[in-house]
């Protein structure tokens, strides 16, 4: 259980952001939150074919939202807007 987040831009800026985000998701969710691998971590993040998806575990809303913001603010030097909707 957990609250979970989509985040995406327009269609128009995904390509590029994809590659982006191939490249810096993992190290930027891993240096926020170090034991992002663990069984049972913080925040689970996932990048799927439209959008990046996160769930907010509960476990420690502080780091999630660290999380949260740092993919919206690489999300933003791609694209002009994000939308963020709880799913």
């Amino acid at each position: 259980m957990g609250i979970e987040y989509q985040l995406k831009v327009p269609p128009e800026n995904w390509d590029a952001l994809k590659h982006a985000l191939n490249e810096h998701l993992r190290p930027l969710v891993l240096r926020i939150d170090p034991d992002a691998q663990a069984d049972f971590p913080i925040a689970y993040v996932e990048m799927q074919e439209d959008a990046v998806y996160v769930c907010d575990t509960l476990t420690n809303s502080a780091i999630a939202s660290e999380i949260m913001r740092g993919i919206v603010d690489l999300m933003l030097l791609y694209s002009p807007s994000v939308t963020i909707v709880r799913e």
